[in-house]
């Protein structure tokens, strides 16, 4: 489980927290296992950790830059509303989020 604060100042949040997410939702997705992820409101921390595991892991959103995966994210997600500490987070360190990404087997 993750706890994350929805503040709006990005350093109490680490990349390393992320990927330990990230990576427990791939070996759960790739084991057959449903994965809930879920905040508060469902606008900021729960929308932004899936849409970085749908742009760098199942590779369905542009990794061309964190604004075009954002675009894309709110036409399939209309409520994502992120405050500005998770959202700077992911602009600052989305090209080693993409590249650090891996492929799942489908």
């Amino acid at each position: 489980m993750l706890c994350l604060l929805d503040l709006p100042v990005s350093q109490f949040i680490k990349k390393e927290m992320i990927d330990q997410t990230l990576d427990f939702i791939d070996q759960a997705y790739s084991s057959g296992l449903k994965v809930m992820i879920h905040c508060m409101y469902g606008r900021s921390r729960s929308p932004s950790i899936t849409m970085l595991y749908l742009a760098t892991r199942l590779h369905v959103l542009s990794t061309d830059s964190f604004e075009a995966a954002e675009e894309q994210f709110r036409s399939l997600y209309p409520k994502y509303h992120p405050n500005r500490g998770i959202r700077e987070h992911l602009r600052r360190n989305w090209q080693q989020y993409c590249t650090d990404g891996k492929s799942i087997k489908l």
